[in-house]
């Protein structure tokens, strides 16, 4: 394998497209020709729309994030509550109380496999779960760890619709940056065959070039023709004097 390097107009990276718009920048549209002129500013509009979008799409990324660790605080915060309202249970009626108790209505699956499960299953199951402790009295425990973990419950159904939403949210936007970045690649490379056609030996060579690195295979010299087979020799004819 050999490395080959060669220099290209085409962008990759979000850091080759800001040059780009660098470049761009310093054009002054009243000094190019029509020709020129025009691709140019039909780029312009999309250059534009895609650093809205990338932005956009930057900022999406970040709101997904910070709804992600809230809907994870919100969680943990959920998984203590619940502690320790089975723990003022078991303390008004003895140990393991509550986990006896709930098991039926946590399908059958220990309180560890509850807290263990999904965010939705959570806040699915404890809709039943709260009716069922309004309807037996011994669940109750202590009213105020109770009322904590129907706050926290609350709290984290509000999260996860949060965080599910600011993930849509950023799947919306990154489609948009997607398409926004091929159309802006599309309109540059417009602008640098006009370019290169017009003035191939002035701006032409102004434009942005970006380095490129592959391996390629290192070619090989053909092997010589296989030599053709050779006939047997004749044996010597032997002659007799008669």
């Amino acid at each position: 394998m050999i490395t080959k390097i060669t220099l290209s107009t085409r962008p990759q990276e979000t850091d080759e497209r800001a040059t780009i718009i660098d470049f761009d920048a310093g054009l002054d549209l009243k000094k190019l020709p029509p020709v020129l002129a025009l691709p140019i500013e039909r780029f312009r509009i999309v250059s534009k729309e895609y650093t809205a979008a990338r932005l956009a799409s930057v900022a999406a990324k970040a709101d997904a994030a910070k709804a992600g660790d809230a809907t994870q605080s919100a969680e943990t915060a959920f998984d203590t509550e619940f502690g320790k309202w089975t723990g003022s249970v078991d303390a008004a009626n003895g140990r393991g109380f509550a986990a006896a108790e709930l098991k039926p209505q946590l399908g059958d699956k220990p309180v560890s496999a509850f807290l263990s499960s999904s965010r939705r299953n959570k806040i699915n199951r404890m809709g039943a779960l709260l009716a069922f402790i309004a309807q037996t009295s011994a669940l109750t425990g202590d009213p105020a760890r109770l009322q904590a973990l129907t706050v926290a419950r609350d709290a984290l159904s509000t999260g996860v619709k949060a965080s599910d939403d600011a993930k849509r949210a950023r799947a919306r936007a990154v489609r948009k940056a997607t398409a926004s970045t091929a159309a802006f690649d599309k309109a540059w490379g417009k602008v640098v065959e006009e370019i290169q056609d017009y003035d191939p030996d002035g701006l032409a060579l102004q434009i942005p070039k970006f380095r490129r690195v592959s391996e390629v295979e290192e070619a090989t010299a053909p092997a010589p023709p296989a030599a053709p087979p050779t006939e047997p020799e004749e044996p010597p004819v032997t002659t007799y004097a008669g």
